[in-house]
């Protein structure tokens, strides 16, 4: 072609080559799309939290485009968690997903479950982009939260239950249920 000014335009992922006579000059055009959770809420019985020690998987997905790599961290929100921190873990909490990755990834949730009637309960998770090669990637709107709802499966004792011990100086307990 004849040398001069040429004008190109691309949306998305695109690579854009100028070739001139005096060699090629390429542009890349970066889009590294967004991240969020795949689902948004889950319910699960307290049992299935825990069965045979085996965690909940929770997905991440990278939406769009898949330029650069980007790294997301997750987090147990625990203003809006109604479990106590020793009874949960949060494991493999930090993704990455390289340049050209748009696999799903997964965090690991292990609740415990104990043999105590504690009613329904909510753990919510959070997700934030720590990194991004190409400097500009974000949550996907309105797939920032995850919301696991935990419901109860150990009956409720009716009734006053009460520890005693033939030793005066411990303290006769009582439970209310």
């Amino acid at each position: 072609g004849k040398p001069g000014f040429y004008t190109a335009t691309a949306e998305g992922d695109a690579e854009v080559v100028f070739t001139q006579t005096n060699g090629k000059i390429t542009y890349q055009l970066w889009n590294p799309g967004t991240v969020g959770f795949t689902r948004l809420e889950r319910t699960v019985t307290e049992s299935v939290c825990d069965l045979d020690g085996i965690p909940l998987s929770i997905g991440l997905s990278r939406y769009e485009h898949k330029s650069g790599e980007i790294e997301v961290r997750v987090s147990v929100d625990t203003n809006l968690t109604t479990l106590s921190t020793n009874r949960y873990a949060l494991t493999e909490r930090e993704q990455t997903w390289a340049d050209g990755d748009l696999e799903e990834k997964f965090v690991k949730l292990m609740i415990e479950d104990d043999i105590f009637y504690d009613g329904t309960f909510r753990v919510v998770l959070k997700a934030e982009v720590v990194s991004s090669t190409a400097g500009d990637a974000t949550l996907a709107e309105g797939r920032e939260v995850y919301t696991l709802t935990v419901t109860e499966d150990d009956i409720q004792a009716p009734g006053r239950v009460y520890f005693k011990r033939a030793d005066p100086g411990y303290a006769r307990g009582t439970m209310l249920y």
